[in-house]
């Protein structure tokens, strides 16, 4: 829907006028119609006391009252986490209209169960016909039927739903972790009916059951479920890692369907993974959510990571994958079944390094990987999540005193919480600003991914002013509401308010490029004081990083070593020395200083700290090495024996700067993103979000789209280059699921404007595939739009099914790129914003760097032979020769790699043309082109 349209719908919502049912209240706390001994009365209680749904006067709940079709979308929007607007009934029905939810035209007319089953179903990205998404609320266990049967019929779709249904079908929505509307991208017909599969009787008054395949007329191995057919495998990258709260482990299982076919890429399958020993289990790297979660797979492949518990002595642990909320025949032989991995969590000593990079050209994205430290997740005792009244606040302690209901008022300590309204994310400081200035106000309660508590004020409770918008946008709304908390006096902002000042931009830039404007224009002076605060904090901040940085260091990498005891606790006492070596300087540092920044609230106390001044962009290594300590203090000695004179090893990422494009050229992108669940394993840091956003802003390209896929796309931001690249895109909180490209492409493919001066190009960054039935139509649908589309295969060689993403880049005039390594996307997004803002490419600058070459070396020594083995980036066409060198303190020895093809070079020697293996540190390969120029190379050590 175009701006045009958006903007009459509202105008012409706001002069609409409702007559109201009979008013309700949320006076009484006490439910009189219904009693506890119903089996509804659970349910009934958490929608009133959460704020769900309200009681009518006398505190009735009417459980077989109906509802109409606006008091339900009323409801959807309490208890949607992405809906963040004002609850008048004209706002509600333009977003979820928006989102092509299957809406009656009456909204007065009653909501029969079938239509609130096609609703949750749309609410959560599926199309699907009334059949369909009355099976889909079976498989995720909001209904059981009204006999147990979980037929169709049983369901009883053509009946008109009621309050206790509401209340049931919610409580269990939101124990499964409630509703983040996706919605549809275009009107309801059905079109997603092929991800359900109806069971066996399903349309009929039978019980289900599942399909019978022991005919005797098939008993080909094809139509038969075998039970050992479901697992191909189960890598785990670190069967043993360290129990200190903090060392992860990827698991991998590779699965088929019962007969043994492979499982499509789109299609996604849910799992419950379970911990013996309680560990904590993610879906990426950099969060853990809980000994026990629900993981997606990517077609046929299951990733989570698993995080070490804090350990004084070495146990095993066994983690359980069970198949759940799937019925199909396909899947028959998972029923009852549960796959087992088995990890080894051992305590010991550590030397942990972390690193921090300082340059002033290149300030936001230089990198690093400083911990945190750790946030306490001191939960409100007592309380379930909802609604909490806050009474007081104590800024100085960060806590406030809050009560639910008739409970007396408990102590809440939100220093480490999220803090939001209406979901939009705030500071500490603009939190108390809020809450001090809204006696006995309320926020919702509710726990994030990581289990840490979420505090959200909405809207409608704190905001009292009435900033007569012309176009209603709730969200310009809380923009102008939290610049008033802003100090008039540019003397009277600190530094302290960085955080804040930051926090309204982010909000800011969420707004579409339409309502930035309307704000630019009718609130000129709030905007001018939030970009004049903007520019006081980002100079104070600079300052204090010039304070803080080293004497004579215009830039410099920060290496931290921190001494950690078995189980996981950090020493802060020790006073020995630590020997850092990085880029060929060493020295020796004591474990004295104290990290922390008041600012970031990261460090500790009793850390060793070196600073070297040279920042060497891509991938180098710092070793420590722990020193013999000389003291009459013996405490630290037999717990940290094994580090003494051993040497750990870190390897620093430096993310590079892309250089300045010499090129002026006006055009559009899209940014298509894979966030499938098979990215975990390819890109286990997310480093994928960081460098498409650094691309975003040097393209700086006039329209630009943010799309991120898995089982199906979503449009995540568009607009100028500043609004999206600033904006929270391609989190790795949203990668898991199927991988369906074809999905992606469509909607960045939508997402161009009309102009036809502008050059419009897609940037597919993925490791997966997709059918080629969709892949043929999008590339038609690129090639009729004149879009180019340039792909960028991620991961091993061997493992990348990347022939449809060459296809795409060929067929649509784009460029093809395979890395095998995510941390080389560097050089592939600087030769692809070349190709586009240049309109020219030139393959053999991508191989001119010797980093990009070599996809992968290894060498493989066997009781017999060594076989030596490298392969080439397929963009690389100028590798005439690949040579691999044994080096040793006796002299180097060389072997020629032959050709086989495929990009691929081997040799395999015997054993006895090599001297004892002990005295060679490592294997180097060499590609050298026709003239016998060296182009690349790659080291590998040998184990």
């Amino acid at each position: 829907m175009n701006k045009c349209k958006k903007i009459v719908i509202v105008l012409l919502c706001c002069m609409l006028t409702f007559a109201w049912t009979a008013p309700l209240t949320t006076e009484a706390a006490t439910i009189t119609d219904v009693k506890s001994s119903n089996s509804k009365y659970t349910a009934v209680k958490w929608a009133v006391d959460n704020g769900i749904m309200e009681t009518y006067p006398g505190g009735k709940f009417q459980t077989h009252k109906l509802v109409t079709e606006q008091q339900l979308l009323t409801m959807i929007a309490n208890l949607d986490d992405n809906y963040s607007y004002s609850y008048s009934s004209d706002m509600i029905y333009n977003y979820y209209s928006e989102l092509n939810i299957p809406l009656n035209s009456n909204r007065y007319a009653n909501v029969s169960r079938g239509q609130f089953a096609r609703i949750f179903a749309a609410l959560n990205g599926l199309d699907l016909s009334e059949p369909q998404a009355v099976q889909y609320l079976y498989l995720n266990e909001i209904t059981t039927g009204t006999t147990g049967k979980k037929t169709y019929n049983d369901y009883q779709p053509n009946k008109n739903i009621t309050r206790g249904d509401i209340a049931v079908f919610f409580y269990r929505i939101a124990k499964q972790g409630g509703i983040a509307s996706e919605g549809l991208t275009g009107t309801a017909t059905g079109k997603d009916n092929s991800q359900i599969t109806l069971p066996v009787n399903f349309m009929s008054n039978g019980t289900v059951e599942f399909e019978n395949n022991n005919d005797n007329n098939h008993n080909d191995w094809s139509n038969n479920p075998k039970v050992n057919n479901e697992v191909q495998n189960i890598e785990i990258t670190n069967p043993e890692i360290t129990a200190n709260g903090v060392d992860s482990t990827l698991i991998t299982i590779d699965l088929k369907d019962s007969y043994g076919n492979e499982i499509s890429e789109e299609e996604s399958l849910q799992f419950k993974v379970t911990s013996k020993a309680g560990a904590k289990i993610s879906s990426s790297s950099n969060s853990s959510s809980g000994q026990s979660i629900y993981a997606y797979s990517d077609g046929g492949e299951l990733s989570v990571y698993v995080t070490a518990p804090k350990l004084t002595k070495t146990i095993k642990d066994t983690i359980t994958f069970e198949l759940v909320n799937n019925d199909e025949a396909k899947y028959a032989s998972y029923k009852g079944k549960k796959f087992e991995a088995t990890l080894r969590y051992v305590p010991k000593a550590e030397l942990r390094i972390t690193y921090d990079i300082y340059d002033p050209e290149n300030p936001e994205y230089a990198g690093g990987n400083v911990d945190s430290g750790v946030k306490p997740t001191n939960l409100p005792d007592d309380m379930e999540p909802g609604k909490i009244t806050i009474v007081e606040v104590d800024p100085d302690d960060q806590t406030f005193y809050g009560k639910q209901g008739s409970d007396s008022d408990k102590s809440i300590d939100y220093a480490n919480a999220e803090l939001r309204i209406a979901n939009k994310e705030i500071s500490p400081w603009l939190f108390e600003q809020i809450a001090l200035i809204n006696y006995n106000t309320t926020v919702q309660y509710s726990l994030n991914s990581e289990g840490r508590p979420v505090y959200n004020f909405h809207t409608e409770d704190v905001i009292k002013t009435d900033y007569k918008l012309s176009i209603s946008s709730p969200v310009s709304e809380i923009v102008l509401f939290l610049i008033e908390f802003i100090p008039e006096d540019e003397e009277d902002i600190s530094l302290y308010l960085y955080d804040s000042v930051k926090a309204i931009r982010a909000i800011y830039n969420s707004l579409s490029s339409f309502e930035q404007k309307n704000l630019q224009n009718n609130f000129k002076d709030a905007i001018s004081k939030l970009e004049d605060a903007e520019a006081v904090v980002d100079s104070l901040k600079k300052n204090q990083d010039l304070a803080n940085r080293p004497d004579g260091k215009e830039k410099y990498t920060k290496v931290i070593v921190s001494l950690v005891a078995p189980g996981g606790k950090i020493i802060t006492d020790y006073r020995g020395k630590v020997r850092i070596t990085y880029n060929g300087v060493s020295g020796d540092f004591e474990f004295t200083t104290n990290t922390k920044d008041y600012v970031t609230n990261t460090g500790h106390a009793g850390a060793a700290v070196a600073y070297f001044d040279s920042v060497i962009y891509g991938e180098t290594e710092v070793t420590a090495e722990l020193l013999p300590y000389d003291s009459e203090d013996n405490s630290y000695k037999k717990s940290l024996k094994d580090l003494y004179n051993q040497e750990v090893k870190e390897t620093i990422f430096a993310n590079q700067q892309f250089k300045e494009n010499s090129c002026s050229h006006e055009v559009e992108v899209g940014f298509v993103v894979d966030q499938s669940g098979s990215m975990k394993k390819n890109d286990p840091t997310n480093h994928v979000s960081t460098k498409t956003k650094q691309l975003i802003e040097t393209i700086d390209a006039k329209h630009n789209s943010a799309v991120r896929f898995n089982t199906k796309g979503i449009l995540e931001k568009s607009g100028s280059a500043e609004a999206v690249s600033s904006a929270d895109i391609f989190k790795a909180s949203n990668i898991k699921g199927g991988t369906n490209i074809a999905s992606g492409i469509d909607i960045a493919l939508s997402n161009f404007t009309s102009s036809t001066t502008t050059s419009k190009s897609i940037i597919l960054v993925s490791d997966g595939v997709t059918t080629e039935r969709q892949i043929n139509q999008v590339i038609q649908k690129a090639k009729n739009n004149n879009v180019k589309i340039y792909t960028v295969a991620v991961g091993k060689q061997a493992d990348t099914k990347f022939s449809s993403l060459k296809q795409i880049a060929d067929e649509t005039g784009g460029q093809f790129f395979h890395i095998s390594q995510i941390e080389k996307l560097h050089d592939v997004y600087e030769n692809i914003a070349e190709a586009i803002l240049c309109e020219d490419y030139d393959s053999d600058n991508f191989c001119t760097s010797p980093d990009s070459i070599f996809d992968d070396a290894e060498v493989e020594i066997r009781r017999t032979n060594v076989t030596m083995t490298a392969t080439i980036n397929t963009n690389c066409d100028n590798v005439d020769k690949v040579i691999a060198q044994f080096n040793s303190v006796y002299g180097n020895y060389q072997f020629d790699l032959i050709d086989r093809g495929q990009n691929i070079y081997r040799a395999t020697q015997s054993v006895s043309k090599f001297q004892n293996f002990n005295l060679y540190e490592d294997v180097e390969f060499l590609a050298y082109d026709e003239n016998g120029n060296l182009i690349g190379s790659k080291t590998v050590e040998i184990q």
